[in-house]
């Protein structure tokens, strides 16, 4: 653990975006100058954790006034390369995945399509209109079981296996203990972060 992670856990931490927040003077995306013929984006989420991708029809959401086209992983795949993550990690096995999703999805909240619109609501009345049919597939729950050799994996192309035993952990957990035992407060039991979006119904 380097000497800054052991000086933070169980430490309380001086915030220092606090003070411009409260006085109001936050700035956002949002609040910048939106240029002259700007297109907005809208992206169709899969609410499925693994399911194959039968049908993707746009041709109502192509209908709608300001709506200027939309977008499936087969017509942006002719376009972009694929998603690549280069981490120097050791037992690092490297991967990528499309923009959006073609045939198949492999988690809940991937992109199947992006509506392209002249406004954001616009955009977002379009992807309503998105019809995706979706036959579910078996899926991995909860995600320490796909580390397992055995277990199912939707990876097209071929398995994904850590090499060289467990998978690496940020802290662990016999370093990380001693630090946080002054803290004011100490909570058991594992830690689970949730999805940063929850896919639309």
């Amino acid at each position: 653990m380097s000497s800054d992670l052991q000086g933070a856990v169980g430490q309380s931490v001086l915030r220092r975006e606090d003070d411009y927040l409260l006085r109001g003077q936050g700035r956002f995306v949002d609040d910048l100058p939106t240029p002259l013929n700007t297109l907005h984006l809208a992206f169709v989420l899969s609410p499925y954790a693994h399911a194959r991708i039968a049908s993707i029809d746009a041709s109502e959401a192509l209908a709608l006034d300001g709506v200027v086209d939309v977008f499936t992983g087969a017509d942006l795949a002719a376009m972009v390369k694929p998603i690549a993550a280069q981490i120097e990690l050791p037992g690092y096995s490297p991967n990528a995945r499309d923009v959006l999703a073609i045939d198949e999805v492999r988690f809940a909240g991937e992109a199947v399509a992006v509506v392209v619109a002249e406004s954001q609501y616009l955009a977002e009345d379009g992807l309503e209109l998105v019809d995706v049919d979706y036959e579910p597939l078996p899926a991995v729950v909860p995600g320490r079981r796909g580390v397992n050799p055995a277990g199912h994996c939707s990876r097209r192309r071929r398995r994904i296996r850590h090499q060289g035993g467990p998978l690496p952990r940020g802290i662990r957990l016999r370093r990380a203990r001693p630090a946080a035992a002054p803290a004011h407060q100490v909570g058991p039991g594992p830690v689970r972060r949730p999805a940063h979006r929850r896919p639309r119904p």
